[in-house]
Order: C-alpha cells, then sequence, then structure tokens
C-alpha cells in the first residue's frame, strides 16, 4: 500500500510521520530503532531485527504484532 507523506522540517533534520497502520503493522512504538538506507534515490527503513520491547511505556501494557490480514503487503 503506497500513502503520500508530507516532508517537515523539525530543527535541521527532515521528518516523515509514520502512518499508524503501518506501525501497528510492523509493531513500531517510540523509541522502537530503525535502519535507513538509500537504494537507487529511494529511502528504506526497517525495524532492527531482534529487538524486544518489553512493554508500552505509556500503557504499561505487552506489545504483540497484530494478527491481521490487512497487515500484509
Amino acid at each position: 500500500m503506497a500513502l503520500t507523506r508530507l516532508v517537515r522540517r523539525i530543527g535541521g533534520s527532515l521528518v516523515v510521520v509514520v502512518p499508524s497502520h503501518f506501525a501497528e503493522c510492523l509493531d513500531i512504538a517510540p523509541g522502537d530503532s530503525l535502519s535507513i538506507e538509500m537504494q537507487k534515490k529511494q529511502i528504506i527503513m526497517t525495524p532492527i531485527a531482534g529487538h524486544i520491547r518489553q512493554d508500552n511505556p505509556a500503557t504499561g501494557a505487552e506489545q504483540n504484532t497484530p494478527e491481521r490480514s490487512d497487515c500484509i503487503g
């Protein structure tokens, strides 16, 4: 699924917001690390393998990747 997002400046950096649906499907939360690379004029961001989040800092609840058919892509 391709979406369009606006690039914004925060300080000296450029920021793109990750859509909440993508974050849920990839189990990405604030404070997680992503690798970022350029390939043939594309930016590729990948959650770092092996990262284990014990709980959600906001709620204290355990995090699990959703079992949703709409996360396949």
